[in-house]
């Protein structure tokens, strides 16, 4: 079974819910790893694609060119490793904090908005 105690599973439920399908199997499906698109961890989001996204609770001094996923809510994930095609997304998206690529940006803010 799941842990419902996991944000993220809360809001797999809350999106299963809305699409009409049954909230526990969603649950359990990304809980066990089993879900086609991402895996979990207390740590990571992995997507199937190769990306890599870290969770954190709390994040500092965030600006609207930075790669966060859920950005605002109570638990937010920072892109650590792009895919090699999603990679170039995120080099455009980075560019209007005037940074040259990803890894500019992740040598850069990544620090500062963690604080790690």
């Amino acid at each position: 079974m799941a842990d419902l105690r996991d944000p993220i599973l809360r809001r797999i439920q809350d999106m299963a819910v809305k699409a009409g399908e049954d909230p526990q199997e969603a649950a359990e499906l990304a809980a066990f790893g089993r879900h086609p698109r991402w895996k979990l961890s207390t740590k990571w989001i992995e997507f199937d694609c190769g990306c890599y996204c870290q969770r954190f609770r709390e994040l500092k001094n965030v600006q609207d060119f930075d790669p966060i996923i859920f950005k605002g809510l109570p638990e937010q994930a920072v892109y650590d490793r792009p895919c090699a095609p999603h990679e170039a997304g995120l080099n455009d998206f980075v560019k209007f904090g005037h940074y040259v690529d990803f890894q500019q940006w992740r040598n850069a803010r990544l620090q500062k908005i963690t604080g790690e």
